[in-house]
């Protein structure tokens, strides 16, 4: 990629990387038997009261009218742990090969039986980034972000839609202009993450977008990852740090 840049025909480059969840000082956790969820109890608590006892969100009705679009590294559809409800969407690298399990792990924290909050949901795998280091570019995950929106516009309305980017680049006035976009125009929430460079997320995109929810990370000790963005436009921390979720191989880790 350096070589790259330093050519005198190319006047320009960006590149966005997958933010996967850093670990600094992983180790794990086991109550009772089984491992602790610290993340699952911490996300439906007020205080930070462990007990081994949390909330997922189940409907009695048996209700699968959601739908996470992924736009990450692909998502391994096969795992066992999603129980048939996730589906490829669309792949925009050129390789279909998943390498790196972030899109993996991001699904498995949201829906997966095992791991994930919501336990009913349908994740759709939008692949934007590529190889074992999950790298693309703007243009690529914005052609991403459009299908997400050609789907949503040929799903209609009667179907509740979620757009998760766990991924991030330098600010980009038309990235930031497409995810608020998608907000305001068809009622979809957009999830970004605030990024792992222990930075202002006001400076990374999409994190900057004004109507995206961006989403930093914090510890079991509710203090901020060390390599968790900062700063005005993010709108709320979460657990960030030794969660398990699937990935990929039908694995689960942390």
């Amino acid at each position: 990629m350096e070589h790259i840049a330093s050519l005198p025909e190319v006047t320009e480059m960006d590149y966005i990387m997958g933010h996967g969840v850093f670990c600094d000082t992983c180790t794990t956790l086991t109550t009772r038997g089984e491992t602790f969820l610290w993340n699952l109890e911490r996300v439906t608590k007020q205080s930070r009261a462990f007990d081994g006892q949390y909330m997922t969100l189940l409907s009695d009705s048996g209700d699968t009218n959601v739908d996470l679009y992924v736009i990450d590294t692909g998502i391994d559809i096969t795992h066992t742990n999603f129980d048939g409800r996730a589906s490829f969407g669309d792949n925009f690298t050129g390789k279909m090969a998943v390498l790196n399990g972030d899109g993996t792990s991001v699904a498995g924290y949201a829906m997966s039986r095992k791991f994930g909050v919501e336990k009913q949901g349908n994740a759709i795998s939008v692949k934007a980034l590529a190889g074992e280091q999950g790298i693309g570019n703007s243009r690529i995950t914005m052609d991403a972000f459009q299908y997400v929106v050609d789907q949503v516009n040929w799903r209609g309305n009667n179907r509740r839609t979620v757009v998760n980017m766990s991924l991030g680049g330098g600010r980009s006035t038309v990235f930031n202009y497409f995810v608020n976009a998608i907000v305001s125009h068809l009622n979809t929430v957009v999830v970004v993450a605030a990024g792992n460079e222990n930075r202002d997320a006001c400076n990374v995109s999409p994190a900057s977008a004004e109507l995206a929810i961006t989403v930093g990370a914090f510890t079991i000790t509710d203090s901020r990852a060390s390599f968790s963005n900062f700063g005005s436009c993010v709108d709320i921390f979460a657990p960030g740090q030794s969660i398990r979720s699937v990935t990929l191989n039908n694995r689960d880790q942390l």
